[in-house]
């Protein structure tokens, strides 16, 4: 049976490039060999085991993949398929998949719209689930969203939500009495602040029975940069507390994935924890999973040994660590010198800025460095308009205010929450800045320049009284030490990808630099004076041959002798 909306649907307008509209609705379709495990749990879900009619339910059911390999598997079954689809193109893919896998219209109930607006309260035995990977700022719906949900779930959720954990939350209240459902997720939500609310819901709910971790150095999902799991959840009068994890690489090299024959360890974390942390912790010895020889280079937690701390205090005593400045559209508030000058935009509107990581490779960027980029024709510059007079004098900016109102870009998240919503935050330029997104490790990066840093860095704001300390900080974060301890508090993405967090930074004990002599202070100055000179020539904006955090000895050594001077001296 093919079901009509009962929404109003406004999909993105046909495109011939399919890769536009698959990105504009989050759809990343599930990879054949992840479809086992998942059938495998569901396989036992008690209507199943007692024989009685399923009710299977997948929310965004795209080409129908589910659907028609639990009618190859279980071909016997007295099952109903239900099925949300808000792509018309797909949903009609999928009635024509289902049928040519012999499932008759009768069985199958097929709905073109937004599972999200569906009110309908209806419990299903089973429920697969790839839910879309979207941004909330991207849904004309996410407002509505994050009222709704909150109400539900009795919790604040931030707009810094991805539509999947929405379909998460939504599953939570639809999963029949001794159902069982797989749901596969990017797993950024068990570390994110976002998921906090999230996983208190999981927890609350009392299904989550296990988390199948699936390896980050792949990317499952072509355009996707993001690491994934999959949840496997149970509705059932034992409703234990914690639950099981595990993880492999399996289906990468072609096998088959068998939960009954991996290693399950029982973890019970609390929701404000970064669960993959704890996820990928082996303190206690047990059975390596069968097949997984990629062990996580995230594996252990590094810090310093107890006799080493005397002396030392939490990075907090003199500053922190804030993310960069978020625009929400960087694609209007961010300018080239040419496009300013052909604006007509007044200088007083503008600030310098650093837009992009690869903008500042060498660990020290200065004004020249800057003025490079913006010979160069780089957007540099960044719109802030706190307030603008409607005169002739001004009918540049005013123009593109206008403009801007055309893009919608006052509607767009971020800009909608500022007054007026051309301005910026009021950041000042930060002197030590830290890579948000890594590969190798986490470059710091010492900033004389006037610009302000937008979301690819992390910037450190130093306490006005210990200002002064800013050169000795960055010093010891440059050194191995530091990098050892960054290791294992960045969470894990696809392709080798890492992020860190400011609270992963902030959370770093250093130096009391107060305590410094002079002749540490002046011999530490030298060696980063000496550090500065060996390294390489470069052009701002180009990367450079071996930019892959290969140093050549001399600045390693260098490194290490200042990494010597605070282990040692204080």
């Amino acid at each position: 049976m093919i079901v009509p909306c009962e929404d109003k649907v406004d999909p993105p307008r046909e495109s011939s490039d399919t890769k536009t509209k698959e990105k504009a609705l989050g759809q990343f379709f599930t990879p054949s060999g992840l479809v086992g495990p998942m059938l495998e749990w569901v396989s036992e879900t008690k209507a199943a085991l007692e024989g009685k009619k399923i009710k299977v339910l997948d929310p965004g059911t795209g080409e129908g993949i589910f659907f028609q390999e639990f009618q190859d598997r279980f071909p016997k079954s007295d099952s109903e398929f239900y099925g949300w689809e808000i792509d018309p193109i797909l949903h009609e893919k999928c009635i024509q998949n289902l049928e040519k896998a012999g499932i008759s219209k009768n069985r199958f109930h097929l709905v073109l719209g937004d599972f999200l607006q569906n009110e309908k309260k209806e419990n299903y035995d089973i429920i697969l689930c790839n839910p879309p990977y979207l941004r909330l700022s991207h849904s004309k719906h996410g407002k509505k969203m994050i009222r709704q949900f909150a109400e539900d779930i009795k919790e604040e959720i931030p707009g810094t939500a991805n539509l999947y954990v929405f379909f998460l939350l939504r599953i939570l209240r639809l999963l029949g009495p001794g159902g069982r459902a797989s749901i596969l997720v990017p797993y950024e939500f068990l570390n994110a602040g976002y998921g906090v609310p999230i996983k208190k819901a999981i927890i609350q709910s009392g299904y989550l029975r296990r988390i199948l971790i699936l390896d980050s150095s792949w990317s499952l999902f072509t355009g996707a940069v993001t690491s994934s799991c999959i949840l496997f959840l149970e509705n059932s009068r034992e409703n234990e507390e914690g639950f099981l994890w595990s993880r492999t690489s399996s289906f990468i090299k072609g096998e088959s994935i068998e939960l009954s024959e991996m290693v399950w360890r029982k973890i019970h974390p609390d929701a404000e924890a970064k669960w993959t942390r704890l996820l990928s912790d082996d303190s206690e010895p047990v059975q390596k999973i069968k097949n997984d020889d990629k062990n996580s280079p995230n594996n252990n937690y590094v810090t310093m040994s107890e006799e080493n701390r005397h002396g030392w205090v939490p990075i907090k005593e003199f500053g922190s660590f804030r993310r960069g400045i978020a625009t929400g559209d960087n694609g209007y508030f961010l300018l080239s010198e040419k496009d300013a000058s052909n604006l007509s935009i007044p200088r007083n509107y503008l600030r310098s800025s650093i837009p992009k990581a690869q903008y500042a490779l060498s660990p020290f960027f200065t004004g020249d460095d800057w003025n490079t980029l913006k010979s160069q024709g780089a957007k540099v510059w960044l719109l802030d308009a706190k307030e603008v007079p409607n005169t002739n004098e001004q009918e540049g900016i005013n123009k593109y205010l206008e403009e801007g109102i055309k893009r919608g870009v006052p509607k767009r998240f971020l800009p909608s929450k500022r007054k007026p919503w051309h301005s910026q935050e009021n950041r000042g330029p930060c002197r030590i800045l830290a890579t948000s997104f890594h590969r190798a490790e986490v470059r710091f990066v010492f900033n004389q320049s006037p610009a302000v840093h937008l979301t690819c860095f992390h910037g450190f704001s130093a306490k006005p009284e210990y200002a002064h300390f800013e050169e000795y900080l960055f010093a010891y974060l440059i050194t191995p030490h530091v990098r050892k301890e960054l290791e294992s508090r960045t969470r894990e993405y696809a392709q080798g990808l890492r992020k860190v967090e400011p609270g992963d930074l902030n959370s770093l004990l250093v130096p009391d630099f107060r305590k410094l002599k002079e002749a540490e202070k002046e011999k530490i100055g030298k060696l980063l004076h000496n550090y500065r000179n060996m390294i390489r020539p470069w052009t701002p904006g180009r990367r450079q041959k071996g930019e892959k955090g290969i140093r050549n000895p001399e600045e390693e050594a260098i490194l290490k002798s200042i990494e010597t001077e605070f282990l040692t001296g204080l």
